[in-house]
């Protein structure tokens, strides 16, 4: 019922918990579904409802449950389950269970064309909630309907689950068929994979061995809570011991293919939210100041860097404005953020 409602409300999150009404995210605002309080004891048996007796397992030694629930004709949704003061609560995640184009996720043709080299790294970063797994899934969408090769996808939980067009997809999903990122990314080295998608880079020996995969002959993509360019190549680096990290720069300098970070603004009309996205490319300028410790200059690359699709924050917004996706109210308040961070 309520997840039914998540997605006829075009919602990305259900909020369930203690005594109070289930609540919708909407848009990024919060909104109360109208329906009574749920108790605590009402609370725990919903949610084991939809739960496997292993999963029901873990709530009962108090751990959380991350995982996929699936309504055929509905949806799918990733949901947490956890314990808090009053009992148990969960939070679902709505996943669209057609992956989106490219065009409909507003991503150049140019820009995912670079999915097809032979071998690389692009990351998207940004914020929980930012869409960064909707952009990876329509890139290796991308991918899948325009090359012949074997793509191997590993996240915690499993999303979005591919048609096999051109290429073959292979879903592992941590917990479920693997220990963790970096075991799962290991094996992944032995399965003859051509593209390699990490639902996120999560810590220094996943990095490591995604910066490995890159170097001999593979397409990485990955995922960062960044919130641009600069940031993400400071935060790879910065994970390493002091010692490694000049090594880990030259790693990153010569398989960087692209960093994507965005986020989402509410739409001028009200009913629903733009991605604003700054690109950087990896070209050869961008590799030498990887290289050469200037991160700083990043951002005067991605200025000059028009012409092969790179495009700052202030670039998008202004865009968005003049296309008529975003108010010049919002526009206006979001580049003057960005103007005092810098």
């Amino acid at each position: 019922m309520f997840l039914r409602a998540l997605v006829n409300s075009g919602g990305s999150d259900l909020h369930l918990s203690y005594n109070v009404p289930p609540v919708l995210r909407v848009h990024g605002n919060l909104k109360p579904v109208k329906f009574k309080m749920i108790p605590a004891d009402t609370m725990k048996k919903m949610i084991y409802q939809i739960l496997s007796p292993q999963q029901r397992e873990l709530c009962e030694n108090g751990e959380e449950v991350d995982a996929c629930y699936t309504i055929e004709g509905v949806g799918r949704f990733r949901m947490n389950i956890f314990h808090q003061l009053y009992g148990l609560a969960a939070v679902f995640r709505a996943i669209p269970i057609r992956v989106k184009t490219i065009d409909e996720v507003g991503i150049s043709e140019a820009i995912a064309k670079l999915a097809l080299h032979g071998q690389g790294f692009v990351i998207v970063t940004g914020a929980t909630g930012s869409g960064k797994s909707t952009t990876l899934a329509a890139l290796i969408d991308y991918v899948n309907k325009n090359d012949a090769c074997h793509i191997v996808t590993i996240e915690d939980p499993l999303e979005f689950v591919h048609t096999n067009y051109k290429s073959i997809v292979t879903h592992r999903e941590v917990g479920a068929h693997t220990n963790s990122f970096s075991n799962a990314l290991r094996a992944a080295l032995r399965q003859d994979p051509d593209v390699i998608l990490l639902g996120e880079l999560r810590d220094l020996l996943t990095i490591e061995i995604a910066l490995t995969a890159a170097e001999t002959g593979h397409m990485v993509f990955g995922t960062l809570h960044t919130n641009n360019a600069s940031e993400t190549i400071s935060r790879i680096i910065s994970v390493f011991p002091a010692d490694r990290q000049q090594q880990i720069a030259m790693q990153l300098s010569t398989v960087l293919t692209a960093i994507i970070a965005q986020e989402l603004m509410p739409s001028k009309d009200g009913k629903g939210r733009v991605p604003i996205r700054e690109i950087l490319v990896g070209t050869n300028s961008v590799r030498a100041m990887i290289r050469d410790g200037k991160i700083p200059q990043i951002y005067s690359a991605i200025e000059t860097g028009k012409k092969l699709g790179m495009r700052t924050m202030k670039e998008s917004i202004e865009e968005a404005e003049r296309l008529g996706k975003i108010s010049a109210d919002v526009a206006k308040d979001r580049i003057t953020e960005l103007a005092m961070k810098q």
